[in-house]
């Protein structure tokens, strides 16, 4: 087995451990923790498997597009998170704010 093979099946255990776990959390927050380690953890390991995998890229610009994908998964995927934890999060309207 390469190395690549090693790297890309460690990243695709991670997503997959996540989102099994995401399926019995009932909350969102909750949810929403689990799905940090699918854009920070596994996504760079499928990016270095691929990367070294002989099969996966046949010229250095499918390298190149391989890791703008990663680097936008793993940019993005935190925002998304924050964001969506922000709009699920209940407002107070107690009277004390500015609006």
């Amino acid at each position: 087995m390469s190395a690549g093979l090693v790297f890309v099946w460690a990243g695709v255990s991670v997503a997959v451990v996540s989102a099994v776990r995401l399926l019995a959390n009932p909350g969102v927050h909750g949810r929403l923790h689990l799905s940090g380690p699918v854009a920070v953890l596994a996504a760079p390991l499928v990016t270095v498997g691929l990367l070294l995998a002989p099969d996966a890229r046949t010229t250095w610009h499918d390298g190149v597009k391989i890791v703008v994908v990663a680097l936008l998964v793993v940019l993005s995927g935190p925002a998304a998170v924050v964001a969506t934890a922000r709009a699920a999060h209940p407002r107070r309207t107690d009277g004390d704010g500015d609006g």
